[in-house]
């Protein structure tokens, strides 16, 4: 009965580690009481711990940064799954595409009018990536479109949307000057 209880309180223990850690809770110690096998395994066992912790705070953090800089970004980024809906938006996106109510959104709705469709940029191997220019009441829009790959096949389309109105203005009115300029 002692030898018996030797071998499984450790085991025990090691279960209700990995218990823990799969509920989330990395920050459990296990004393490791032997060098045998079950004391190396337990010592094996904390250092997956921790090492699975470390991993996890790393990708926490790229997922932090992405989110600050898609959120921050001036030009508008839209991430569509291979059905058409929004995944992801930024806020800079819902301005220039008016959008308040992503949810209810998807691609058709916003891009319906273009002579593309996700089905061709998703599915056809000629669609690698394209752009189009939109144009909306008061602006006009440079849109390139991606699809991305998630776990080795198609995930989605990514929608990358940058304001050339400014632009579009100023080279009318270059080509305006040059023609009025070569008129005189």
């Amino acid at each position: 009965i002692l030898l018996s209880k030797t071998i499984i309180l450790p085991i025990q223990s090691l279960t209700n580690k990995a218990s823990s850690i799969a509920a989330g809770d990395f920050d459990q110690k296990l004393e490791a009481r032997s060098s045998d096998e079950i004391g190396r395994l337990t010592n094996t066992f904390n250092i997956m711990a921790e090492e699975l912790k470390n991993t996890l705070n790393e990708i926490q953090n790229e997922k932090d940064k992405s989110e600050t800089i898609l959120l921050y970004m001036t030009d508008g980024v839209l991430a569509f799954n291979d059905k058409g809906n929004i995944i992801h938006i930024n806020p800079a996106a819902k301005e220039l595409l008016n959008v308040s109510d992503a949810a209810n959104t998807n691609f058709d709705l916003l891009f319906g009018q273009t002579d593309i469709s996700i089905e061709q940029m998703l599915y056809l191997p000629q669609f690698k990536s394209t752009e189009r220019i939109i144009t909306t009441p008061g602006s006009e829009l440079n849109v390139h479109f991606a699809p991305f790959k998630t776990g080795g096949k198609t995930g989605g389309l990514i929608a990358v949307i940058q304001d050339i109105t400014e632009q579009q203005r100023l080279d009318r009115a270059r080509r305006e000057f040059i023609a009025n300029v070569s008129h005189e």
